[in-house]
């Protein structure tokens, strides 16, 4: 590891740093020949899911010699990172290498056993290169990790998908219905960090869009569903993240009539694709996403190292 270049160095992120964070990870997405990990929508959600999310202590930076950003690690959990280049980046093999013995030196995890360590990050299967870098510094596939990314062209034709009749799909309807969303989210995730507060502060943020975060309504009244789609304006792609609905209320049209009114919305924002995830178990969703017109484009597997 090279110690005097800066060009080496990570530093913590910084209260400024979210547009550049945004721009590498927009032109990630821009490069067809890339492999990009994350969508404008999946810093903007995953920074500002929960107030227990400090950036300082989870996202360091990598610049290039020029003072532009070249690459970010990211810890989402204790002991799991993960890594972004900008693609001008991608083909150098020492700045990667860098990013990948830092965050594992520093944000390992001890085993049961207070001695082993252990660290894990993410490769998609199209992306050799960081698959033969992780191999190299003795990385497995963890094989408890399978992560689809599903894609459709906007420009196919959108079925139509008509909610439960007396149903409603709409934007969530601001200050008065945030309690609502939140008891939804906590409904699906039980073991969310969103707080009314959190979710004040990513609405407020630079590309957020209120008009994107679609709740479903029963007759009854019910928030029973919901979805945030994120749009990426330059790539014209838009993201679905999250989405869910409650348990006793699936299998009855919301989710698909969500998805379908998302991506009226995204296609009428600009967006000429849509992407969503979803673990590779969980056949469910899949099949949802599917009848939608999605398909599978890549996987995502963990990659583990323990020392």
């Amino acid at each position: 590891e090279n110690t005097s270049d800066p060009y080496y160095q990570p530093r913590a992120y910084r209260g400024d740093d979210l547009p550049s964070l945004l721009d590498l990870v927009t032109a990630a997405n821009a490069d067809r020949a890339g492999t990009p990990y994350w969508h404008v929508g999946d810093v903007l959600w995953q920074m500002f899911l929960g107030p227990i999310f400090d950036p300082t202590a989870h996202v360091h930076l990598w610049h290039g010699k020029e003072g532009k950003l070249g690459g970010f690690a990211w810890r989402d959990g204790p002991g799991s990172f993960v890594l972004q280049t900008h693609p001008t980046q991608d083909h150098d093999p020492a700045l990667v290498e860098a990013m990948l013995i830092w965050a594992s030196d520093h944000w390992a995890v001890s085993g049961a056993d207070g001695t082993a360590h252990a660290v894990r990050t993410y490769a998609r299967d199209a992306d050799g290169s960081r698959i033969a870098l992780l191999m190299r510094h003795d990385f497995r596939c963890t094989g408890d990790h399978e992560m689809l990314r599903l894609e459709r062209s906007l420009a196919e034709p959108i079925a139509g998908a008509a909610p439960p009749r007396g149903a409603i799909i709409r934007p969530l309807g601001g200050e008065d219905e945030i309690a609502a969303g939140i008891a939804v989210h906590h409904a699906v995730r039980p073991d969310s960090a969103m707080t009314a507060e959190s979710y004040r502060r990513m609405r407020a943020v630079v590309g957020f869009r209120p008009d994107l975060d679609l709740i479903a309504v029963a007759p009854d009244g019910v928030v029973v569903s919901y979805s945030i789609c994120w749009l990426d304006p330059i790539n014209q792609t838009g993201l679905f993240e999250p989405v869910g609905t409650r348990a006793a209320y699936r299998r009855r049209g919301f989710g698909r009539a969500m998805i379908a009114e998302g991506l009226q919305r995204l296609r009428a924002a600009g967006a000429r694709t849509a992407f969503v995830c979803c673990t590779g178990g969980n056949d469910a969703a899949r099949a949802l996403y599917e009848s939608a017109g999605f398909g599978v484009v890549d996987c995502e597997h963990a990659y583990e190292k323990r020392w």
